[in-house]
């Protein structure tokens, strides 16, 4: 035992030497995992834990994100998601006996955060994790799932997302560059970024203050950008009016509806019907967004309705008692939900996933991409998106 101890730790300690490791960091994760299937092939507590403590001293590959390129795309430490991989891979081994990597994975990514594109499709991974036996540590992968913006099925900008992303753009004849590029990427690469740099567009057009989209943009694009002009003074005008009335916050646009957002523009004074428009598909534009990569209590029981798991009268009984204000019943029937979804969750029914990918590439910048749906039997990952 005190061998095979001695001879994981020597594992680390050269990979650690390595004056390559820089240089071929991809080698390194691939050699860790090959030695973490041996290590758990042994079944050895004590062996396990030596191996975790030595992962979790050699660290993490963090995001390290440097901006966009001209082509759309993200600079991004390109081990960073093989990383994660890595480590739910590992994890996954025996999720009783990794409690503490767990642990390890969720405070890196809470300091470092996470970058996912849509075409990583790391819903595999976790749909491969949560079909072992997670139940000893089932809070504990809760709180790390939780962290990934990765609970939807339509990769890419699809459906009405697309449509009004395409239509926000064609409106300004594709001239205006901040949103040419937003588009562009959206469609290109999307990933939770996305939720951020709308945000900060919102801000740029309340502030006319171009470090909130510095980050988002190349400087070729940058530079072509002007706080004054055809495709921002009208944008300008309607956000210093609104801005004030979502208390400075853009997450308070998401509680708007149609029908808030369509009256607080009609009382914008000297703004033109197509910046009207266009400042109507933007908000609708970032509650899709942000409703795609991260879960929102906005319309939660149309989301309930949706995936077909829980009992009509039960859900309809909800309705009542949060319209009525019955706190307490409202919370007995959400806690009746949480059972059912845990009880799904840690079912030992191994799941099938289903997928409808197209894959496809840019001529004009001659760079891959994909579009299409993923999604598990059945509605089992949206689920997954209310259990977490």
């Amino acid at each position: 035992k005190e061998k095979l101890d001695d001879f994981v730790r020597r594992i680390f300690s050269f990979l650690k030497k390595n004056t390559s490791q820089n240089e071929f960091r991809g080698a390194g994760i691939d050699c860790i995992i090959t030695a973490a299937r041996e290590v758990f092939a042994q079944n050895n507590h004590p062996l396990v834990e030596t191996f975790i403590d030595e992962l979790i001293a050699y660290g993490f590959e963090y995001p390290e994100i440097r901006g966009s390129t001209a082509e759309w795309q993200v600079k991004v430490n390109p081990e960073h998601v093989r990383t994660i991989r890595a480590w739910l891979e590992i994890i996954a081994m025996k999720p009783r006996w990794t409690k503490r990597l767990i642990s390890a994975l969720i405070v890196n990514l809470k300091i470092g955060g996470i970058f996912i594109r849509d075409t990583d499709l790391i819903q595999r991974d976790i749909s491969r994790l949560l079909n072992t036996d997670i139940a000893p540590a089932y809070n504990l992968i809760k709180q790390l799932l939780r962290i990934f913006p990765v609970y939807f099925s339509e990769i890419g900008a699809e459906g009405e997302l697309r449509d009004i992303t395409t239509r926000v753009d064609e409106i300004s004849f594709r001239n205006d560059r901040l949103i040419d590029f937003f588009r562009k990427q959206s469609h290109v690469e999307s990933n939770s970024l996305m939720v951020e740099f709308t945000e900060h567009i919102f801000r740029y057009w309340f502030s006319g203050d171009k470090k909130f989209i510095r980050r988002h943009i190349p400087d070729e694009v940058f530079d072509r950008v002007n706080n004054s002009g055809e495709y921002f003074d009208g944008m300008h005008r309607a956000f210093m009016q609104l801005f004030p009335k979502a208390n400075n916050d853009p997450r308070n646009f998401l509680e708007w509806d149609d029908g808030k957002i369509v009256r607080e523009i009609q009382q914008i004074h000297d703004l033109s019907e197509v910046d009207r428009e266009r400042v109507s598909l933007m908000i609708r534009i970032y509650q899709l967004i942000y409703k795609k990569y991260y879960p929102q209590y906005f319309d939660l029981l149309k989301d309930l309705e949706a995936v077909n798991v829980f009992a009509g009268p039960d859900i309809l009984s909800l309705r009542q008692s949060l319209k009525t204000k019955n706190y307490y019943r409202s919370l007995t029937m959400i806690l009746k939900f949480l059972a059912v979804l845990k009880t799904r969750v840690l079912s030992e029914k191994k799941t099938q996933s289903f997928e409808n990918i197209y894959h496809k590439r840019h001529i004009a910048a001659g760079i891959p991409s994909m579009y299409g749906t993923y999604h598990e039997e059945p509605a089992f990952g949206e689920p997954r998106r209310h259990a977490v």
